[in-house]
């Protein structure tokens, strides 16, 4: 498995070492959830960020992707875009 950064809007958690995460599976739907900071790209600006998730499978132009936590609307392993991921610097593919 790869990590990526995945888009999102991140607002501030209910505890200091947390963020809410919104974004959006290759389907259309919005899902939310709580992670740990250590998971945000930029944990101090809220609005446009990233997650770090893994990438378990390529198939044709979508990713399936596990997050680093349970969202409350779906699974933990969900399908995106290719257009919602970037590839971590310095990590192979």
């Amino acid at each position: 498995m790869s990590d990526y950064w995945l888009f999102c809007e991140v607002s501030e958690g209910v505890f200091p070492n947390e963020c809410a995460v919104v974004a959006e599976t290759a389907e259309g739907k919005i899902f939310s959830l709580f992670v740990d900071k250590n998971f945000v790209k930029n944990p101090d600006a809220f609005g446009e960020n990233y997650i770090r998730v893994q990438a378990v499978k390529l198939e044709n132009d979508l990713f399936h992707v596990s997050l680093p936590a349970d969202p409350f609307e779906t699974v933990q392993n969900i399908r995106v875009k290719h257009s919602q991921i970037s590839q971590i610097e310095g990590k192979a593919a």
